[in-house]
């Protein structure tokens, strides 16, 4: 993952109290995905063109801060 990349989601999971789990795959497009309880994907969202406050908005809205 690019240095850009990583210091991005490095900044999210911080502020997210290390919940949040990364994976990058060569050549796709960013994608954010919600599990369920069950480890489920609930929800599936590109992300592509969102900056760092559009994540951490749509985190807050759906998330609670543990």
């Amino acid at each position: 993952c690019s240095s850009i990349q990583g210091q991005f989601l490095k900044y999210v999971d911080e502020n997210w109290g290390g919940s949040l789990k990364f994976r990058y795959v060569r050549g796709s497009d960013p994608v954010l995905k919600l599990l369920d309880d069950a480890g489920n994907i609930a929800e599936e969202l590109s992300i592509l063109k969102w900056n760092t406050d559009s994540v951490e908005e749509f985190l807050s809205e759906k998330l609670e801060r543990l």
